[in-house]
């Protein structure tokens, strides 16, 4: 199908159209769109030879999963209410619901199922983290870049497009890092104030700075050599990606 670049704000307006509940509206915030994800969905269907309504399909039923997941994580949230909680769990059962429903369009179970085990696997990993089950620096980043990524993976693997599947996991980690480092870094501190010390590394912020900056420039770097040469139609590699000049010109 050929890029239209109409199509990033019609799949917008779709999920948009699909979440807007007035009951939900009326008593929650609306989910967020992350549109960088959306842009790597369409990028992943982009060339799986789809009709335009099935692209939209296909990605409205992704985005709506990770809508879901999104929203069920917000029932976590300090100083909310428990009436304010038990409406986030049902607005996520909600959209999950949609997405089952959105996938109802182009009937594939094989996709329902796959997706199925990649949110299995983000809660697995999820409840791993909050038991603390968890042995090294490494360990810690695996998880979170399951958690970020399987989705997308699961998608690609599905039209087994290796290219993209091996993009997803490594550029939404990378965002993942660039928006959650001090996060991370302030976690990682505060697990380590106690007397297990499971990442083996000593209690001072530097240090793990350090480390933080060779993962993310590893990360970087697998990027730069998958994307050298390919078409980026929906400009994954835009600017705020903070690339040299000469890989710029490389991803357009």
């Amino acid at each position: 199908m050929k890029w239209d670049n109409s199509l990033l704000k019609q799949v917008k307006e779709k999920i948009e159209k699909e979440i807007n509940h007035p009951f939900l509206v009326e008593n929650i915030d609306s989910p967020k769109i992350d549109e960088q994800k959306l842009r790597l969905v369409l990028s992943i269907l982009h060339g799986q030879n789809l009709r335009k309504r099935e692209l939209m399909n296909y990605a409205t039923a992704v985005m709506l999963v990770q809508i879901a997941l999104d929203t069920h994580d917000l029932i976590h949230v300090k100083d909310e209410t428990r009436q304010k909680k038990q409406l986030t769990v049902l607005a996520g059962d909600f959209y999950s619901g949609l997405y089952y429903r959105m996938l109802s369009f182009v009937p594939n179970i094989q996709l329902i199922k796959d997706l199925a085990d990649g949110i299995k696997t983000v809660n697995e990993k999820k409840l791993q983290l909050y038991n603390k089950e968890v042995s090294t620096l490494q360990g810690f980043m695996e998880k979170m870049q399951m958690i970020e990524t399987v989705i997308y993976q699961k998608l690609a693997s599905f039209f087994q497009d290796e290219f993209w599947q091996s993009v997803s996991k490594d550029y939404l980690h990378y965002q993942q890092i660039k928006m959650n480092r001090e996060k991370y870094v302030d976690y990682i501190l505060t697990y380590l104030m106690g007397e297990k010390n499971p990442f083996h590394v000593t209690k001072t912020s530097v240090t793990i700075d350090q480390w933080f900056e060779r993962y993310e420039q590893n990360v970087y770097e697998r990027l730069k050599r998958s994307f050298q040469g390919v078409p980026d139609p929906l400009h994954l590699m835009s600017s705020d990606f903070h690339l040299d000049e000469e890989a710029k010109r490389s991803f357009i």
